[in-house]
């Protein structure tokens, strides 16, 4: 009777593991890259200089810094951490968990600087329309060719705003609350302030960007899954958002290359 009982509690037990299973998230945990030798290491943040002429940058280098201090910094490895309860700002999320978000920290005095009033007018910005789906809240934000730690090598001003704090350094940025779309930014020109940026859009959602009108998108991913443009602006204005029901015309790419 003893023996009988016992099975059926096991077998309680294992039933209730199996239905709460499903309702957790689980990550894919990738390895840390293994760094290249000592003397082929490149200098990075914090404190590597910045700007179209090595001005400066990083971190401890800049004047002000308002909330870049190392407290609020932690341990983020090499820009992502594999899951967390909080947003990329370290907040407490509400949700489940979330995978692979990058850490970001505010650092209003150094935004400023490099897209403020009298700031370089060949200095690409970023910012999200008020009514886009997404924000900075949770993304991915990974290097493109460089082996560096966004986290440090962006500039952020608060969930909207944001730049580089060095423009030549190409990323992509991939927006991971709903739709996973994303934008890539490479191939600065220095003298001109021109760049390329490639969007990725998705089955149920859609991202595009602005340079001057609201109204007016240079990239969309309305028609194409994936498209791309080289602007020269200084600003240039991000927003996603899902896609209509009826996407039956949209093509994989448009072709131009970018």
């Amino acid at each position: 009777m003893f023996s009988r009982n016992k099975s059926i509690i096991v077998l309680g037990c294992f039933l209730l593991l199996s239905l709460q299973s499903p309702l957790q998230v689980h990550c894919i945990v990738e390895e840390e890259p293994i760094s290249p030798p000592a003397e082929a290491q490149p200098v990075v943040s914090p404190g590597r200089a910045g700007g179209r002429s090595g001005g400066t940058g990083g971190r401890s280098g800049a004047s002000g810094g308002g909330g870049s201090s190392e407290e609020s910094s932690g341990d983020v490895g090499f820009g992502r951490i594999p899951f967390t309860f909080t947003n990329t700002f370290g907040k407490p999320n509400a949700s489940d968990g979330s995978c692979d978000l990058t850490p970001l920290i505010v650092d209003t005095s150094e935004f400023d600087k490099l897209c403020g009033p009298h700031s370089d007018p060949l200095w690409p910005c970023f910012k999200h329309e008020d009514n886009s789906e997404d924000d900075l809240s949770f993304v991915t934000v990974e290097p493109w060719l460089a082996p560096l730690s966004m986290t440090y090598e962006l500039v952020v001003k608060d969930t909207s705003f944001f730049t580089l704090r060095n423009a030549s350094d190409a990323f992509a940025i991939t927006y991971t609350k709903g739709g996973w779309v994303s934008l890539r930014y490479y191939d600065y020109d220095a003298k001109t302030g021109c760049f390329n940026i490639h969007l990725e859009g998705s089955e149920g959602y859609r991202i595009h960007v602005s340079t001057t009108k609201r109204d007016y998108r240079d990239i969309d991913t309305m028609n194409y899954k994936s498209t791309g443009k080289r602007l020269c602006n200084k600003w240039v204005t991000i927003a996603t958002r899902k896609r209509d029901a009826d996407n039956d015309m949209m093509h994989s790419d448009d072709g131009r290359g970018i």
